[in-house]
């Protein structure tokens, strides 16, 4: 009788620990993209060389140091492999300012880029930002993280013709915006 019931207290606990990681972890795989388009990335400066980039404003050392960058790249280059980014480093010595992120999209659409990756967030609302987005938004499509934490106060991702990408707990969000339960990733490759 005690093999019995510790065999089923053993089956619920593997079935939580089971429950709890699944909703915790959001599993990917390869994904399938429309290779006719163009994409492009605006997000920190870079500190690895990467060969999957066809054009860059950003002519920064090789430090051999992971950035934000970098590590955007490499997520995006293991979702989608074989497929290549314009990257635009909007990173500045005082943080990312509006003008250079306004500075970058106009960069993308000069290159003829169709969907754009901004993987950066502040809290600052620009008016001049929001109106580029605006008179843009029919010819380039624009995706923008939410910050890791919830923050009603978050831009690119919450401007208008901007899909934000966050968790379930993201406040006020659109529905445009695309969702997962949690930030962190598995990736299947």
């Amino acid at each position: 009788m005690k093999k019995k019931i510790l065999i089923i207290v053993f089956m619920i606990l593997i079935l939580g620990i089971g429950m709890t990681i699944k909703s915790n972890i959001v599993y990917i795989r390869q994904v399938n993209v429309n290779l006719d388009k163009t994409y492009g990335i605006i997000d920190g400066k870079l500190g690895l060389e990467h060969s999957n980039i066809v054009n860059c404003n950003y002519t920064g050392q090789n430090t051999s140091q992971i950035q934000h960058g970098d590590k955007v790249l490499n997520f995006m280059s293991s979702v989608v492999p074989n497929m290549s980014f314009y990257y635009y480093n909007a990173e500045t010595d005082k943080g990312i300012l509006s003008e250079k992120m306004i500075e970058g999209l106009q960069w993308m659409l000069d290159n003829n880029v169709d969907c754009v990756v901004i993987s950066l967030s502040g809290k600052r609302y620009s008016d001049e930002l929001a109106e580029w987005i605006k008179q843009n938004s029919k010819n380039i499509k624009i995706y923008a993280s939410y910050n890791n934490e919830a923050n009603t106060f978050d831009y690119p991702a919450r401007y208008d013709n901007v899909i934000g990408v966050g968790t379930f707990n993201t406040p006020n969000v659109t529905d445009d915006d695309i969702l997962y339960q949690t930030n962190n990733i598995l990736l299947f490759s």
